[in-house]
């Protein structure tokens, strides 16, 4: 559905009460100004509905119902748009995959309601810690990313680190009685380190995120190496 099919669809459905309309004037039956306003009525509302309909569908484009975050597509034009940037004005921006660890796990043990608030929890916990540094969304059932602007690799390694220490510091209360304790693993690839290009950053960033999940999950790996615990800002080792 889109706004000119809409119109398209109100001026047909417009037609029948005009012709009825023209009728009347010119001498027609005289229960037309009855019909002539039920049908109004009845057009008024059904192409409300459809605004509304089209209202969500652009709403849902955007945004992700769950978790309130950018949905995949917007992202990636975020992305896009960020490393256009970054080689006109000479500065990096990095990429952040989070995906949660043994969610599956989660669901089964508590319940698919229980796994929607882990992931309501989680996007509120990121947007907290990264406020306005970076722009974030869902871009899988599980798995999250951040596109921070200005972020070298070194910065952009503690930025994952810290993302994976907030999640993993409190446990989630679910079920209104039961706490899961969640980790995450981390993939993080940063544009003038590892790629120019946005669709290679993201590879290398799932590349990295999948290095995490083979070393054991709760860690966060670069493109190349993975990031120690307990650095200092601005500071990385690889191992």
């Amino acid at each position: 559905m889109t706004g000119r099919r809409l119109v398209v669809l109100s001026l047909a459905a417009l037609l029948p009460l005009v012709v009825l309309y023209t009728e009347y004037v010119l001498g027609g039956g005289t229960g037309a100004p009855v019909v002539l306003f039920c049908g109004i009525c009845l057009f008024a509302l059904v192409i409300t509905r459809m605004w509304v309909v089209l209202g969500m569908q652009r709403k849902m484009a955007i945004v992700d119902e769950l978790t309130g975050l950018k949905a995949r597509g917007v992202l990636l034009s975020h992305l896009d748009l960020e490393c256009e940037r970054a080689r006109e004005q000479r500065h990096d921006v990095g990429v952040v995959l989070l995906d949660v660890d043994q969610f599956k796990l989660v669901v089964q043990i508590y319940g698919q309601p229980a796994g929607h608030e882990v992931l309501v929890e989680l996007a509120r916990r990121l947007t907290d810690l990264c406020g306005n540094a970076a722009v974030l969304g869902r871009i899988g059932d599980d798995t999250f990313a951040a596109v921070f602007p200005g972020y070298d690799r070194a910065n952009l390694a503690h930025a994952g680190e810290r993302m994976r220490e907030v999640v993993e510091a409190e446990v989630f209360a679910v079920n209104d009685s039961d706490d899961a304790r969640v980790t995450v693993s981390v993939g993080i690839a940063s544009m003038f380190y590892d790629s120019t290009d946005p669709a290679t950053l993201l590879r290398l960033a799932e590349q990295a995120l999948r290095r995490a999940k083979s070393a054991g999950r709760n860690r966060v790996y670069t493109s190349a190496a993975q990031v120690e615990r307990g650095f200092a800002p601005g500071v990385w080792a690889a191992r």
